[in-house]
């Protein structure tokens, strides 16, 4: 009678839970996994009412995961940030275990393929059931770990991009428009350099006197390097980063005492700034950019023998925006 009532009551604590995993290419998936061994009471199913999602995606210096429990009382998030995409799964495992199940174990996870299951038997710990409907086709227990991607965990990798910039080089500020190559590093820490090489052209500007009128357009290279990237959450970072515009300024005057007179003008500038970029996707970012700039050439424009019409300023700050697409 003892052994029927246990069987009884072993069979109602069982939590059946769907899950769902999205991991980026060379992570090995071992979540469900994970996941049963630490919450003795957790059974795999495809049709439960208790539902885990589990996203996790590369970034620079590592990875960073969410999971998402959905039950009949709400849903609750969590979010985790590692080096390596194994150490992000089972932490995400462990979070969702907890959540489940109080008594669920949280053990370092053994990464090596030495744990068989004479030693998960000694950890108290059960299998997942043969009919559970995993997902994730578990590990065997002979195999290492597939290596993770190298141009995710480490190295380098490239990427290219538009990008609007607001400038006053010219009279007033202008828009100008371009589009960039950048490659950046992937690794542990805070030292992941990125370096960026842009053109740029400006709309025109033009300028009204009483002497005549002229008409300022601006075109640029600018070679940007950010030398650190910090992470602030799941889907945001920030860099500081220094960058240097080499280009010039095309004037063009009617009136004064000559009828027309068009010129290029050389423009080289220092610029400081920092750069926010939100990651939606593993391939895709948005970025926000911004800081002063410090012309070394500053050209003065007038009309003859007129008062100066427009001197490039000392100083002035730039914003812009940039849209991503990174490549391995």
């Amino acid at each position: 009678m003892d052994a029927v009532v246990d069987a009884a009551f072993a069979q109602r604590s069982t939590l059946p839970v769907q899950v769902e995993t999205q991991v980026p290419a060379g992570c090995v998936d071992t979540f469900a996994d994970d996941l049963s061994r630490r919450a003795g009471r957790v059974r795999i199913a495809t049709d439960a009412p208790t539902h885990v999602r589990v996203r996790v995606e590369a970034q620079p210096g590592g990875y960073r995961g969410e999971v998402e429990l959905v039950e009949e009382a709400g849903t609750t998030r969590r979010a985790l940030e590692g080096a390596t995409c194994e150490e992000v799964i089972d932490g995400l495992a462990m979070v969702a275990a907890l959540a489940v199940d109080p008594q669920a174990d949280t053990s370092p996870r053994a990464l090596d393929a030495g744990v068989d299951a004479t030693a998960d038997a000694e950890r108290g710990l059960t299998p997942p059931p043969a009919d559970a409907g995993i997902q994730a086709e578990p590990a065997d227990a002979g195999a290492q770990a597939a290596p993770v991607d190298a141009g995710q965990s480490g190295g380098w990798s490239w990427a290219g991009g538009a990008n609007a910039e607001m400038a006053s080089v010219v009279p007033s500020p202008e828009l100008g428009f371009g589009a960039f190559v950048e490659v950046l590093a992937h690794g542990p820490g805070l030292w992941t350099p990125a370096f960026r090489g842009r053109a740029l052209l400006s709309l025109p500007a033009n300028v009204m006197s009483a002497a005549g009128s002229g008409r300022f357009q601006w075109a640029m290279v600018t070679l940007d390097a950010c030398p650190l990237h910090l992470r602030l959450g799941t889907f945001f970072s920030a860099a500081p980063c220094l960058g240097m515009d080499l280009g010039g300024i095309l004037a063009r005057g009617e009136g004064g005492t000559v009828a027309s007179v068009e010129e290029t003008r050389p423009w080289v500038a220092l610029r400081t700034f920092g750069r926010l970029a939100l990651h939606p996707l593993r391939w895709a970012r948005i970025e926000l950019e911004g800081g002063p700039v410090v012309p070394f050439v500053r050209e003065e424009f007038v009309f003859q023998p007129s008062p100066t019409v427009f001197r490039s300023p000392a100083l002035f700050l730039f914003a812009g925006l940039s849209l991503v697409a990174q490549f391995r």
